[in-house]
C-alpha cells in the first residue's frame, strides 16, 4: 500500500463518484478505478458499493476512511517537518557563553535577533568557562559559544572575532586612585591583583597579564576567583584591584567599587564565537547570520 493509494481513496470517498474524483487528482478514470480495486484486493474488504449514481463507502470503507485521512495528513507535516529542519527553521540549538561575554551587546543582540526569525528552535544555554566551553564545542555538548579568547589558538575549533573594547580598573570606592576619572595601568604596579584561574579563562588572564606586562610590571595575583561577581565582591572588601571589559562596569554596581578608565594603550578585552569546523548545521548558519 502507498500514499498514492490513501490519495485515491480519499478523493473517491469525498467525491462519491469516479469521474469528479479523477478529474480532481487529474488521472484518467480507468486508471483510478484500478487503483482503488487494487486496494481493494490487497485489504481484502470491498470499499465502496458502486452504482449507476455513484460509489457510497461500505462499513469498511468508513473505518478506514478516517485512518486514511489521518495517515495523509501525517505524511504532510512530516513533509513540513523534514523542510523546516532542513532549513533550519525547527529543531534545538545549543549554544555556550562565559559569563564575562553574556554582558557585551552582541550576545544579547544576537540572541534576539535569532528567537524573533526562528521562533520554532528551542535555545538551550549553558555558562561556562572559556576551555570548559572550547572542549564542549568539539564534543558537540555545544553547538557554538561566545567566549573571551585571548591570545590563545584552539586548533580544533574555529573562532569569529566580533569585538574588541576597552577594559576598566576596578578599585575600592576609597582608594587613592578613585579619585581619578582615568590611570595610566603603570599606576597599579604595587597593586594586588584579582583574576580568573587562567585555566578557566586564558582569554581574560592573558589579556589582563599581557596588558600589564607592557606596562612595565608583572601584576601581584593576589586572589584567584571563579565567578564574575566574586571580583566585585572582593575588590570591594579590600583584597585587590582587577580589570574587567568597559561592558561589564557598564552593567555590573557593586557597592564600595569604582571604575576607572585606563590611559593609552589601553588594554583591551576580545569576544568570539568559536564553532566546528566545516558545520553544515542549517541552525548554526541561521544563528551566524544573526551575528554582528
Amino acid at each position: 500500500m502507498e500514499l498514492r493509494h490513501l490519495r485515491y481513496f480519499v478523493a473517491v470517498a469525498e467525491e462519491s463518484n469516479f469521474t469528479r474524483a479523477s478529474a480532481r487528482l487529474r488521472i484518467a478514470q480507468p486508471p483510478l478505478s484500478q487503483q482503488i480495486q487494487a486496494l481493494e484486493g490487497e485489504l481484502g474488504v470491498r470499499l465502496f458499493n458502486r452504482s449507476s449514481r455513484g460509489v457510497v463507502m461500505t462499513a469498511a470503507g468508513r473505518a478506514f476512511f478516517d485512518e486514511a485521512k489521518a495517515t495523509l495528513q501525517c505524511a504532510q507535516q512530516a513533509q513540513v517537518a523534514a523542510r523546516l529542519g532542513a532549513s533550519g527553521e525547527t529543531g534545538t540549538l545549543k549554544l555556550g557563553y562565559t559569563g564575562t561575554a553574556s554582558f557585551h551587546a552582541g550576545f544579547r543582540t544576537s540572541l534576539l535577533k535569532f528567537r524573533v526569525r526562528y521562533p520554532g528552535v528551542a535555545l538551550v544555554l549553558k555558562e561556562g568557562v572559556t576551555t570548559e566551553l572550547v572542549k564542549d564545542v568539539e564534543t558537540r555538548a555545544v553547538d557554538l559559544a561566545f567566549i573571551r579568547p585571548g591570545a590563545i589558538n584552539f586548533a580544533d575549533v574555529d573562532s569569529m572575532q566580533l569585538a574588541v573594547e576597552e577594559m576598566v580598573g576596578v578599585l575600592p570606592s576609597d582608594h587613592p586612585l578613585a579619585l581619578h576619572s582615568r590611570i595610566p595601568l603603570r599606576a597599579l604596579a604595587k597593586e594586588s591583583f584579582l583574576l580568573f584561574p587562567r585555566a578557566a579563562g586564558p582569554g581574560w588572564f592573558d589579556d589582563v597579564t599581557g596588558a600589564c606586562k607592557k606596562a612595565g610590571f608583572d601584576p601581584k595575583i593576589s586572589h584567584e576567583v571563579p565567578q564574575l561577581y566574586s571580583v566585585g565582591i572582593l575588590v570591594a572588601a579590600g583584597m585587590g584591584v582587577s580589570l574587567v571589559p568597559r561592558s561589564i562596569a557598564e552593567q555590573v554596581n557593586v557597592p564600595g567599587v569604582h571604575y576607572v578608565k585606563i590611559t593609552k594603550p589601553t588594554p583591551r578585552a576580545r569576544l568570539a564565537l568559536v564553532t566546528r569546523p566545516n558545520d553544515d548545521s542549517p541552525l548554526v548558519k541561521n544563528f551566524l547570520s544573526m551575528v554582528g
